[in-house]
């Protein structure tokens, strides 16, 4: 049996009870059924899945987790957040802090698409990477409509596990228990750190002399204005500790991670408007990289990237990609 470790989870849609039903799954990545009626139990684990509950499952379920998106008013237009930048609704500070106070647990987000708007398949597609990106699985169902969009999303990262085992790129160390009266002001803080494009660890007290700059969020008041203490936090850090800048980044997140040798890097950018963008975005990576390929969703086998050397280290010009592209860099 796999390892729970290994399990790429589903959730059994209540009204199927008809077996038959596998043959949807059959052939995709996911291996693990969440929540199946006992009537197909039996022939899901012949057929190799693995079965568990929501409830007894021995993972991390992140709590309280929100759909991806960019947030819209009520008159549909886009709200903008302290950064300048369209607001967005994300889960990676969450699965972050939930693999730091649990490294050994999976983590599970069991999210339902929103019912007061009309969903396009890249919205599911989103919501996979949005987990993904972070080492952590959002639970679709099959009878979803952005089914074979949520597979095609699973099978870039299936084919890539190596990626999981990349460790964050930051010269900021972040210090939370993310209990009691500090948990909502750590979780905003580190949204607004990774809407400012600051890359950020979440490490034990003991690990943090080993960054360039320490922020233990237990020890702020409880009633500091999150957006104060992140912008404040960037400023301390100073250009000189940038590891990546986006130009028209606007509603893209980035996670920037090494892999544990050192010599690779992969840059994450999540788009969250789910859409191509109306302008070229360009990253840029400040270290002395010599070549990268870039995988997207539109292209999952991956396209040389031409890198352009700066000062500072290298920038790409990126190739449109709807929800999701990942530079792999390599020394």
């Amino acid at each position: 049996m796999l390892p729970p470790a290994d399990w790429v989870p589903f959730r059994w849609p209540a009204t199927w009870h008809d077996a038959a039903k596998l043959d949807l799954i059959r052939g995709t990545p996911f291996n693990c059924a969440v929540d199946a009626p006992p009537d197909v139990t039996e022939a899901l684990r012949k057929n190799g899945f693995a079965v568990t509950s929501l409830n007894a499952a021995p993972v991390t379920l992140v709590k309280d987790p929100r759909w991806p998106q960019v947030q819209t008013g009520s008159n549909g237009s886009v709200n903008a957040g302290p950064t300048g930048n369209p607001w967005v609704d994300s889960n990676g500070f969450a699965i972050q802090a939930a693999r730091a106070l649990a490294p050994d647990k999976p983590v599970w987000l069991a999210e339902d698409p929103p019912h007061n708007r009309v969903m396009k398949a890249d919205d599911f597609s989103l919501a996979v990477c949005d987990a993904a990106v972070y080492g952590a699985h959002w639970l679709p169902a099959p009878d979803m409509a952005g089914w074979p969009q949520i597979v095609n999303a699973q099978k870039l990262f299936n084919a890539h596990k190596a990626w999981q085992s990349y460790h964050p790129a930051a010269r900021l160390a972040v210090v939370s228990d993310f209990v009691g009266p500090h948990r909502d002001l750590a979780f905003e803080t580190l949204n607004l750190l990774t809407r400012l494009y600051v890359p950020f660890e979440i490490v034990p007290k003991s690990r943090s002399t080993a960054f360039p700059l320490v922020l233990n969020i237990d020890e702020q008041r409880p009633s500091t204005d999150p957006w104060q203490l992140a912008s404040e936090t960037q400023a301390k850090l100073g250009r000189k500790n940038d590891l990546i800048r986006l130009w028209n980044g606007g509603s893209l997140n980035a996670h920037y991670t090494i892999s544990p040798d050192g010599s690779s890097g992969l840059l994450h950018l999540i788009n969250y408007a789910a859409h191509f963008p109306g302008q070229s975005v360009t990253a840029g990576i400040m270290a002395p990289y010599s070549a990268a390929r870039i995988y997207t969703l539109e292209h999952p086998e991956s396209v040389t990237a031409g890198l352009h050397p700066v000062h500072e280290g290298v920038e790409i010009y990126l190739p449109p990609f709807a929800v999701y592209a990942a530079i792999e860099l390599t020394r």
